[in-house]
């Protein structure tokens, strides 16, 4: 998707894209599927900030676009209300949500374009052929890969 292709719409797609890109979080997890009595891997995206106002805003347009997102406070500022401000989390999770996120703003991240490639890559894995095929070392292996760019000291942008 070419940036340049949503006439009118560019102010949104960028903010809400550079908010991402120095607020959020972009990673693949290994979690406990109760339903499915089985581990799986799921991309999630958390974007944590003390602007409540400006968290809404990005959830209503990406709730407008297509993509489900939760948003909660965390109760950190509840331990020292006088050393904290209330903090406020906008996450989403799953392969078919992230899809639509990184669909939507991938082309207007930066710093975070390594991680959105391998996401990226996870997902279009993932949704190739059935569905409910079984894990292989592929999906650890990505899971590695992401959480070394977390750790690098200087990381790498694709432009």
């Amino acid at each position: 998707m070419n940036r340049d292709n949503h006439a009118g719409k560019i102010d949104m797609y960028s903010w809400v894209g550079g908010f991402f890109d120095g607020e959020g979080h972009l990673s693949l997890r290994k979690t406990y599927c109760s339903s499915r009595h089985t581990w799986i891997y799921q991309p999630l995206i958390v974007i944590v900030n003390t602007d409540k106002e400006s968290l809404i805003l990005i959830k209503e347009w990406l709730e407008k676009n297509g993509c489900k997102t939760n948003l909660n406070i965390r109760s950190q500022h509840l331990k020292n209300p006088t050393k904290w401000r209330p903090t406020w989390t906008l996450s989403l999770y799953g392969i078919k949500r992230v899809k639509i996120f990184l669909d939507l703003l991938g082309n207007y991240v930066i710093t975070k374009k390594n991680q959105v490639i391998l996401v990226k890559e996870f997902i279009t894995y993932r949704l190739s052929g059935n569905q409910r095929k079984t894990y292989t070392d592929f999906e650890p292996m990505m899971v590695e890969k992401i959480k070394a760019l977390h750790h690098s000291k200087s990381p790498e942008t694709t432009r």
